[in-house]
């Protein structure tokens, strides 16, 4: 693909392929896995879910991507759903059972939901470095659940190519960002769960909550 203007060639950003109806799938990295899936969600359920954390009560403050205390130094709190409440959404649960068929696909694994959970982020609140589950084989989907994002608005996800051990001591300085994934509507990114990864904060001109549903994925034994 080149630039409309020319003379910048695109070719090795990651192919995109049809998986059949709206979605289309990028391979963003094969290992560890990095897919990135748009049109996920048709319009009318992805508006119902929009809806569904615009209600009273869905959101509770000081959830962190390290499980610290609200006001840790090294771990910032914002706003969660869990998922007893999102249990309650008719439009997430769909959107659940659609993620899930989607996720054992790309990965060709059996898998089984072990959490789902909503994040809010504002300006300024963005997430840790961390990984979702160190020590076995798991995977990770994120949705974006925001009926509108404009590019400036920023709020990508960031993955690193390092593990938990790379979070430790000096190697920890040495982590850089090695892909983003902005936080486009009707959007679902699958990763491994091993990869050290963060939410960031949406810029200051964004004056809403940046809106993300994740499903932690553990292999089915066979």
């Amino acid at each position: 693909m080149r630039s409309p203007r020319g003379g910048v060639d695109f070719d090795a950003f990651p192919r995109k392929e049809r998986m059949g109806g709206q979605i289309i799938k990028q391979v963003l990295q094969r290992s560890p896995l990095l897919v990135v899936l748009d049109g996920v969600a048709s319009p009318a359920l992805h508006l119902a879910v929009c809806d569904a954390f615009s209600q009273p009560g869905m959101w509770s403050w000081g959830h962190t991507s390290l499980g610290g205390a609200a006001g840790s130094r090294n771990d910032t709190p914002f706003w969660k759903c869990n998922q007893d409440t999102l249990q309650g959404s008719r439009a997430v649960q769909v959107l659940s059972c659609l993620v899930s068929n989607l996720a054992s696909q790309v990965t060709g694994k059996a898998l089984q939901v072990q959490r789902l959970y909503a994040n809010g982020h504002t300006a300024g609140q963005g997430g840790s470095i961390h990984v979702d589950e160190a020590d076995t084989e798991n995977y990770a989907a994120i949705y974006y659940a925001n009926a509108e994002w404009q590019p400036s608005w920023m709020g990508h996800t960031h993955y690193l190519p390092g593990t938990l051990k790379d979070l430790k001591g000096k190697e920890a300085q040495a982590l850089d960002i090695s892909l983003s994934v902005l936080p486009k509507p009707q959007r679902l990114a699958i990763h491994d769960g091993r990869q050290c990864h963060l939410g960031s904060a949406p810029h200051r001109t964004f004056s809403g909550l940046r809106v993300t549903v994740a499903w932690k994925f553990a292999v089915k034994d066979d």
